[in-house]
């Protein structure tokens, strides 16, 4: 992947995320079906996982996976404190009372959830977290416990101290300050590396995984610390 890729990969997070529910069927997305759930883990998906892009990076074009459509109560999707290894600024959930957040449910199998493990849990990033007793609301099936990747690295702060929000992601009653993609990278360059111009600061972060690390290490000192829905357990660490 040449320069340019790398940081339109970069600044295209969470890429095409959908506001239906669909299935992705052998590399096409094709019509959820609710039956298609069945036997599989919810996992809420916050970000790129709920794009077929991403899924299809992921999972190749041999696999059924469902997504549905959902909005979690209580909860907005905001910026962690730490870079991905494709230069992006991720999501994750951060509980707020009185915010309905869309995400997606991914409906995996055993052997997908593996594969999900692998991209998420190796690093270090996050937390394989069972969030129980949660409002969802969607068009078919709707559980009342899932899933999802919970960052490790804290969240994002603003210069009012608060976490920052995705603006590609739509949110009800959002009382969170929201960036784009561009804006998060920008602040996290800001704080770690002010000397380097952004689109130096993406294909670094991207291609050297030492300069990675000691930006993570900068933005995470001036973090804030995640805040977890009540129920809240951690199933799978690193």
């Amino acid at each position: 992947m040449n320069k340019p890729e790398i940081i339109a990969r970069a600044l295209g997070y969470p890429y095409d995320i959908r506001d239906h529910s669909f299935t992705l069927r052998n590399g096409k997305v094709a019509d959820f079906d609710p039956a298609d759930t069945a036997g599989r883990h919810p996992v809420i998906a916050v970000g790129s996982n709920r794009a077929p892009q991403q899924l299809k990076r992921k999972f190749g074009d041999a696999q059924t996976i469902p997504v549905q459509h959902a909005r979690l109560d209580e909860h907005d999707v905001v910026y962690s404190a730490h870079v991905s290894a494709y230069g992006s600024v991720p999501a994750t959930l951060r509980h707020v009372t009185g915010t309905a957040v869309d995400v997606g449910i991914t409906w995996l199998t055993d052997a997908q959830l593996h594969i999900m493990h692998e991209t998420e849990l190796p690093n270090g990033n996050y937390d394989y977290v069972l969030m129980r007793g949660i409002a969802l609301t969607t068009e078919g099936t709707t559980p009342t416990e899932a899933f999802v990747y919970q960052s490790k690295r804290g969240h994002l702060r603003s210069t009012e101290g608060t976490a920052l929000a995705l603006t590609t992601v739509r949110a009800r009653q959002r009382r969170l300050p929201a960036l784009s993609q561009t804006e998060a990278i920008e602040h996290v360059r800001a704080v770690s590396a002010p000397d380097i111009e952004l689109a130096a600061f993406i294909h670094a972060t991207a291609t050297d995984q030492a300069a990675r690390r000691r930006h993570i290490r900068t933005v995470q000192q001036t973090s804030l610390s995640p805040a977890h829905w009540p129920e809240h357990e951690v199933i799978r660490a690193r």
